[in-house]
């Protein structure tokens, strides 16, 4: 019962945003869209680039979907909002790729850098604790830092790479 609820809300999370990106998709096909593409092509844009993502934020923030997820959802919403937007009203687009999509790169990259960094401690740390090989220390190290269902075999791709 529990796990089927589970699943109903993972599937309520990631339907929201893609019924609100699916919602903006038909709405710039409507006449009324068309008849005022100048005022509206603002809205879209915003609502594509800084509302989909903030809700999504906001139906993830206490589960255990990893907070990174954010960041397809923004790149989505960029590829949709270039494709639905006429190229002559994407200015804020163009805005938002020059000055915004630069600073989330350079946050998802120092975020993993941070992780590699931290694993790389708690890897120094596990060994000089026990004494034993490398496969069951990448192990220990693993089951700190990934879910549990994928510890053995990532800990095993590594141990067969080394």
């Amino acid at each position: 019962m529990n796990r089927s609820l589970n699943i109903h809300k993972t599937l309520i999370i990631f339907a929201i945003p893609l019924l609100l990106v699916a919602s903006m998709i038909y709405f710039t096909s409507t006449s009324f869209f068309k008849a005022n593409t100048d005022k509206l092509s603002l809205a879209i844009t915003i609502d594509l680039l800084l509302t989909v993502p903030l809700i999504y934020f906001l139906l993830i923030r206490k589960t255990t979907i990893p907070k990174t997820t954010i960041v397809p959802f923004v790149i989505l919403s960029i590829v949709v909002c270039s494709f639905i937007l006429p190229s002559e009203n994407q200015h804020y687009l163009s805005l938002f790729k020059t000055w915004v999509l630069p600073l989330i790169e350079i946050s998802v990259l120092s975020y993993v850098i941070y992780k590699i960094v931290k694993t790389i401690r708690l890897y120094k740390q596990h060994k000089k604790e026990t004494a034993s090989d490398f496969f069951t220390i990448l192990k220990s190290t693993c089951q700190d830092i990934l879910p549990k269902g994928i510890v053995i075999p990532f800990a095993t791709e590594i141990a067969v790479i080394y």
